[in-house]
């Protein structure tokens, strides 16, 4: 009988560590089998600083009653166009998250055609579009092929003497205005609707050592 239960118990014993060591497998198994970790793909810094544009080009939003002639300064909004690393574009998969107009999306798709990135079936379908815009990044493409813009906030800029304004007509079909003097004549000229629609999407302005020696507007529909 004692024989009987000796074996008995190390049966029992194998059995448990049989179970054991089962056990620790699996969950060694399920340890080392990650969940695969999700991207946050977002904009580049711009790299610009409100507080000293001296030598850059920026898109900028005024209105013609922002310039203050007699004070040789303008206000306006300067905004940055929205670029990403390229190696982070290429790399993006489903489950990612891309910032996009300043607010996240969940990545379900993402298609390449010819270089372009489709994520989530595109504009049309409540996706994006990113095309490659040379130096390494990416941009995210609106209708009519305009790029996205953020908003950095207002500042005040100093006019230089040679200013230059270099402005579309009402029509595409219209050459452009170049304007070196007499510039508050020729902008009260305008009509309200043209006053008010200097935008990120068609205004730029050229700034150099500190003053805005340009200003480009181009016409967009």
């Amino acid at each position: 009988m004692k024989n009987n239960d000796m074996r008995k118990k190390v049966k029992t014993v194998k059995i448990t560590c049989t179970f054991a060591a089962v056990a620790i497998m699996l969950m060694t198994a399920c340890a080392s089998v990650r969940k695969p970790e999700h991207m946050r793909v977002a904009p580049l810094d711009s790299g610009l600083n409100l507080d000293s544009l001296t030598d850059c080009t920026v898109a900028v939003g005024f209105k013609a009653a922002d310039i203050d002639w007699n004070d040789g300064r303008m206000t306006c909004s300067v905004f940055s166009k929205d670029l990403y690393d390229a190696v982070e574009v290429n790399r993006m998969r489903p489950g990612d998250t891309l910032i996009y107009e300043g607010k996240p999306m969940v990545i379900a798709s993402v298609k390449d055609n010819k270089g372009a990135k489709t994520v989530n079936g595109g504009i049309e379908n409540g996706g994006a579009e990113l095309v490659a815009n040379g130096g390494g990044t990416y941009r995210t493409m609106l209708m009519d092929d305009y790029s996205v813009h953020t908003n950095l906030g207002k500042t005040k800029l100093r006019l230089a003497k040679d200013l230059t304004l270099v402005d579309c007509g009402a029509d595409f079909r219209d050459p452009s205005d170049t304007v070196r003097s007499n510039f508050k004549d020729y902008l009260d000229r305008l009509p309200d609707y043209r006053k008010d629609n200097f935008n990120c999407l068609n205004t730029e302005l050229v700034i150099k050592n500190g003053f805005v020696t340009e200003i480009h507007r181009r016409w967009t529909p």
